[in-house]
């Protein structure tokens, strides 16, 4: 087996004669041809044969590490049995093990000096303080020429689960409070170290002032940092950086990662917080509260870790064939290709090569300057306060109404047979149908209405990866049905994978289809709705709606079995099924002689989300700071109410009278709806400052 720098190596040497090899096949022919020919009217009794050149050279350039894994099935996060023969190791998978190992994890996090108004800068400034948690016991180094005082144990504790008691060692200045760190570490070994940032900031800073202190911090724990990859690792533990997957896996704005608003949105309480520029001072007139900030900082990234983190990268870990610390720094495409060399191996497929694109791409005879795709369809169609509790005017289509009444019973029997998976002969109650006609005929027949809405959010449900399943788009779906949501979420990745440049899959129509799909999908809901109710906002995958309060909602079907089934009538009209049903999906019915049943398959269903009480639709940054500020004040009431999410992009820029008019309407709306006891649950994902 070779080596990565092996295999590329020969690659180097493999390449030219390739090339030459794929570029003159017709001359090659034509002289063998001339060869046997000669061959024959010279009475010569044997043909002459030439000798190709190597036509392709594959899966040089996987890593060694990944190659082995994936060759020896061997993962991360899993248990085996390791026995030794001559000059073998051998690992046997426990698959009765199934519990995750409980590995040693420290969290920690310095805190330095600094000159006002710069950044620290490891070559002149001290550490001041190490604060960090094992298995989750907390300690604190204090560095006596830094700070004020002595500080005694303390305890940090901002949630009952959340619990931090710190046990403090003052040392007298910053070479011993560095020893006294790396000493701890080879007491307990930890496997696994965590940080926020500290690819970035911490482990450097500690690599630099102990090289000041001629110390050599991979010689004391085996941690070295890459400054090419802006990385530090071991090759014996973990280095997590929380900070990873917040820009990865957390689906916060690039605005709220930070670990402060982190801690806010993921653990749910305020953490300590002190200005950077108050801190040294801080550290000699306020000892205390410098070591309760520093504390605090470690206990949000030991719980952070520990509560998502950690389940997540080693769920991931055990399918993907890679370290935990390569599984959180790599992107969504690189696992998504690992995936499929795993499932490549097992069906005996030789990895094609990286996507190389053409130097020069032409369209109709003109050069182009970059190929893509039209992505998913995101429209803004009104904004504004829509609340449940105020009527709402809506003018309907009778004829829109009159289409749903003639296809009630095939969308019933649909909901039933197909998404409920029950016979109909065996529903006792099929006369709920009544009910549902009912409200659609009054809806018919007065169109023009005024009532308190119905605020909804009608979704498909993981849209993208439900899409590539229907039409067999994906060496897949045994491993799909298999995992949990952090293996879905690398699906949901996928198309966007195909169309990297450098995949090794690439597919850019792939990557079309699904997205054309899922536009068109939306875009079609979007022409029921107009015509049933009001349309508010198109995403990629779901539209923000209000519907008619007398629109039927949900209705219970009751079996000869006593099953029960509930379905979701706004659901059920929009007959997605019908539109994008694949009826040539073929499964595999007998391996041997390779015979396949062929059946319709749609898993790209909508579903529902709400009824609110409440929707904002801003139509500018600064109604969303106003709004931010109003819910903040009232989220501890009783009822839940939504504050609809919002794009930057495409806002409507109104003017400052107009903008005060709808500021103040909102704090109205906002206030009202809080007098009468309705919780206001922020759920804003918006990065982008203010426009003034």
């Amino acid at each position: 087996m070779l080596n990565q720098a092996q295999g590329l190596s020969l690659q180097g040497s493999v390449d030219p004669v390739s090339r030459f090899h794929h570029s003159i096949p017709s001359l090659v022919q034509f002289y063998i041809s001339l060869l046997n020919i000669h061959c024959w009217m010279n009475m010569v009794r044997y043909p002459v044969y030439v000798a190709y050149p190597p036509a392709d050279l594959r899966e040089y350039d996987v890593p060694y590490h990944v190659r082995f894994a994936i060759d020896n099935d061997v993962r991360c996060g899993q248990w085996y049995n390791v026995s030794v023969s001559g000059s073998d190791v051998l690992l046997q998978r426990r698959e009765d093990l199934l519990q995750r190992a409980e590995v040693h994890v420290c969290a920690f996090d310095i805190e330095t000096t600094k000159l006002p108004l710069k950044f620290p800068d490891a070559e002149y400034d001290t550490v001041m303080m190490i604060s960090y948690m094992i298995d989750g016991q907390g300690y604190l180094i204090i560095n006596r020429e830094c700070i004020g005082e002595d500080i005694e144990d303390l305890e940090y504790t901002p949630k009952p689960e959340f619990e931090g008691n710190f046990r403090v060692k003052n040392v007298p200045t910053e070479l011993d409070l560095l020893k006294a760190w790396f000493a701890h570490m080879q007491e307990v070994k930890p496997g696994i170290y965590v940080t926020y940032n500290g690819d970035f900031f911490d482990w450097p800073v500690l690599e630099k002032r102990a090289a000041h202190h001629g110390i050599k911090m991979n010689e004391e724990i085996g941690f070295q940092c890459d400054n090419n990859q802006g990385e530090c690792r071991a090759k014996f533990s973990c280095h997590l950086d929380c900070f990873a997957w917040v820009k990865r896996d957390s689906y916060l704005p690039q605005g709220r990662q930070g670990l402060k608003a982190v801690t806010k949105a993921k653990l749910g309480y305020d953490p300590l917080e002190v200005n950077p520029e108050d801190m040294v001072c801080f550290a000699m007139e306020q000892p205390q509260t410098m070591a309760s900030y520093s504390v605090s900082d470690a206990v949000a990234t030991y719980y952070l870790y520990m509560t998502y983190v950690h389940p997540f990268i080693f769920s991931l870990a055990t399918i993907i064939p890679m370290s935990p610390d390569e599984v959180l720094r790599k992107g969504s495409g690189t696992l998504c290709e690992m995936l499929l060399m795993v499932q490549a191996f097992k069906g005996n497929v030789i990895c094609p090569n990286k996507h190389q694109a053409d130097l020069e791409k032409f369209y109709n005879n003109r050069l182009l300057e970059s190929e893509t795709y039209i992505g998913g369809h995101v429209e803004c169609l009104e904004t504004g306060v829509f609340r449940s509790d105020l009527p709402t005017k809506f003018q309907l289509e009778p004829s829109a109404y009159e289409q749903l009444i003639g296809n009630l019973d095939r969308d019933l029997q649909y909901a039933i047979s197909v998404e409920g998976k029950l016979d109909i002969g065996s529903v006792t109650n099929y006369d709920v149908k009544d009910a549902i006609k009912q409200k659609l005929v009054s809806l018919r027949d007065h169109p023009i209405r005024e009532e308190r809405p119905l605020i909804y959010h009608l979704d498909v449900a993981a849209m993208y990866p439900n899409i590539i399943l229907t039409n067999r788009l994906q060496d897949m779906v045994v491993l799909y049905d298999s995992l949990q949501l952090a293996h879905k979420s690398i699906l949901n990745s996928f198309y966007g994978y195909v169309m990297h440049k450098g995949a090794r899959w690439y597919s850019m129509e792939m990557a079309g289809v699904v997205t054309y799909t899922g536009a068109k999908i939306i875009q079609n809901a979007r022409l029921l709705v107009e015509k049933i109710g009001r349309p508010l906002e198109l995403d990629t995958d779901g539209i923000w709606c209000v519907l008619p309060g007398f629109c039927p909602e949900n209705f219970t079907f009751k079996t000869k079995a006593g099953k029960k089934l509930t379905i979701s009538y706004p659901c059920v009209m929009l007959d997605v099924a019908r539109n994008n049903t694949n009826d040539q999906y073929q499964t595999l019915k007998d391996p041997v002689n390779k015979l396949y049943t062929t059946h319709g398959e749609c898993s790209i269903e909508f579903e529902v989300d709400g009824p609110y009480k409440l929707l904002f639709r801003g139509t500018n940054c600064m109604d969303f700071t106003l709004a931010k500020g109003n819910l903040d004040r009232y989220k501890n009431i009783s009822t839940r109410l939504r504050l609809g999410p919002f794009e930057e992009d495409g806002l409507v820029r109104t003017a400052s009278t107009e903008r005060q008019r709808q500021q103040v309407l909102m704090s109205q709306n906002l206030l009202d709806l809080a007098n009468h006891g309705i919780e206001l649950d922020m759920d804003i994902p918006f990065s982008g400052s203010p426009t003034t």
